[in-house]
């Protein structure tokens, strides 16, 4: 979705700008998601204000949302609960377009639409997507049935990426991750909750949490929000300090190196230094995590990228 070496620009906090604008969303067990029905032109003005100030993806306004709640909440149909959830999608494409065609420079690439999905505990309104202490009485499978309508349908909807926001435990990350298994054709970021300088908001360990989702081949970034900014640096070492190794093979089609950069599946990545590996292979490190890529032609159709948290 981005160019070799591109930094892309998220947009902000939708629900800050909404409240800012006279909205009341306060103990609303919707939060920003019934202004999809309520006033679905303030959600328009946020994501035009973001667009306007540079962001290149502008998420929805389905954080908190879902079938099951716009249903017992709105007290709509299934049906219509489904339109209402596709049509935060919906909005955030109409004012890109918008966007589009009122500006002025004609080098403004396309912005990209996430669709954003809270973890279960949003919908319970009780502060557990902070806790997630939900976790111990679900399963997985059940984690998956829960979050299955929302991303079927931001996808339908077409959204160009899925935003898993505020995931509070490693078992929930994990059953998102083997969900958007089941739309192979989409990509995603994901993001933990955490509260402390070691570990996610349940109590499992950052670099633990990431070490299963980073071999998704889906998966454009991994990180983490909700968070005091503080405790980001400490976070993100403790997954560079594990020296766990996670290793993958790509078709050698799909990978790239322009001299400056790897590109993979269209998705590039930063080089941080060429230089040799302990072993004395010649190898090419990035950022941000470091991907290693062995240039061993003995690898026939394949490059083998080891990533290598050291």
């Amino acid at each position: 979705m981005a160019a070799a070496g591109e930094v892309l620009v998220v947009d902000g906090g939708l629900a800050t700008e909404l409240e800012a604008a006279g909205l009341q969303l306060q103990g609303d067990p919707l939060w920003s998601a019934r202004i999809l029905q309520t006033n679905p032109q303030a959600i328009k003005n946020v994501h035009a204000s973001y667009l306007s100030c540079g962001a290149d993806v502008i998420t929805t306004a389905t954080y908190q949302g879902s079938v099951a709640g716009f249903m017992k909440y709105l007290g709509l149909s299934s049906e219509k609960a489904d339109q209402l959830l596709q049509s935060g999608v919906q909005l955030a494409k109409e004012a890109v377009t918008e966007f589009l065609s009122e500006s002025r420079s004609s080098e403004r690439a396309m912005p990209f639409v996430a669709g954003s999905i809270g973890p279960y505990g949003a919908s319970l309104h009780d502060g557990s997507e902070y806790s997630g202490d939900y976790v111990e009485r679900m399963t997985k499978e059940e984690l998956k049935t829960w979050h299955r309508p929302q991303m079927q349908s931001l996808i339908t909807a077409g959204a160009d990426l899925i935003a898993m926001e505020t995931i509070p435990s490693q078992k929930e990350g994990e059953a998102l991750v083997e969900l958007l298994r089941e739309f192979p054709n989409t990509k995603g970021w994901l993001s933990f909750s955490c509260k402390d300088e070691q570990c996610i908001s349940h109590g499992e360990r950052f670099a633990d949490a990431v070490k299963f989702v980073i071999n998704s081949d889906q998966l454009m970034a991994i990180g983490l929000n909700c968070c005091p900014p503080k405790i980001v640096s400490s976070l993100l070492a403790t997954v560079e300090q594990t020296g766990e190794v996670v290793q993958s093979k790509v078709n050698l089609q799909s990978l790239h190196w322009n001299g400056k950069n790897l590109v993979l599946n269209g998705l590039g990545i930063q080089v941080v230094e060429p230089r040799h590996d302990a072993t004395g292979q010649q190898a090419l490190y990035f950022a941000p995590v470091e991907v290693r890529v062995l240039l061993d032609k003995s690898l026939v159709g394949l490059y083998k990228l080891t990533i290598d948290n050291r």
